[in-house]
């Protein structure tokens, strides 16, 4: 979920998978995959399905692709990636910097708190956070809902008590400070 929202250490990772929905503002439909060449070459080289790496490989060496391909979301993955280059040190910063506003107004509510309590160990571009009242969540969300702001819920065992908020390059200030707005108002209500 953090291609694209900032520098990924490229050189620890042979296969690298991401959707283009996260960091990259895009529709969902589209997923990247980088793989390194000592990666593909331990890849099984019978092709027994259209998805395995080979066939993917052999395919790009053509420019063609396996299937039918998604052009909308391509053409938009091109968009987004020809402002990326040259902004990708402009997305990093403003997602620590919105990090770090985010930290601030934390430490200011007793209302929520990180998920992950290992700093060294929390994406900066997604916060999970930790409902104090669980019995709220459901208050919560359908009040963001109500203001225009859809927050998500989280995964499997933390889905009752944590929501997800994006900290993507594509959130303004404005919209950041919006929400931060009607999570201050909400704990006025409760």
């Amino acid at each position: 979920t953090s291609m694209g929202a900032y520098p990924l250490p490229w050189e620890l990772a042979d296969i690298w998978f991401a959707s283009v929905q996260k960091a990259l503002g895009l529709p969902p439909g589209l997923a990247l995959l980088i793989i390194s060449p000592k990666a593909l070459s331990l890849a099984p080289t019978k092709i027994s399905y259209y998805n395995s790496v080979k066939n993917l490989h052999e395919n790009y060496i053509k420019f063609q692709t396996t299937h039918t391909p998604n052009l909308t979301n391509i053409f938009l993955l091109y968009k987004v990636l020809q402002n990326e280059i040259t902004s990708a040190e402009d997305n990093f910063y403003k997602i620590y910097k919105h990090y770090k506003l985010w930290e601030e107004w934390l430490e200011n509510t007793s209302f929520m708190k990180h998920l992950v309590e290992n700093p060294q160990f929390r994406a900066k571009s997604v916060l999970v956070l930790e409902m104090e009242n669980p019995r709220l969540l459901k208050t919560l969300f359908h009040f963001m809902e109500l203001n225009g702001i859809i927050v998500a819920k989280g995964h499997q065992k933390h889905k009752d008590n944590t929501i997800r908020i994006a900290n993507f390059p594509q959130h303004s200030r404005e919209e950041m400070i919006k929400l931060w707005q009607l999570l201050t108002y909400f704990m006025t209500l409760i």
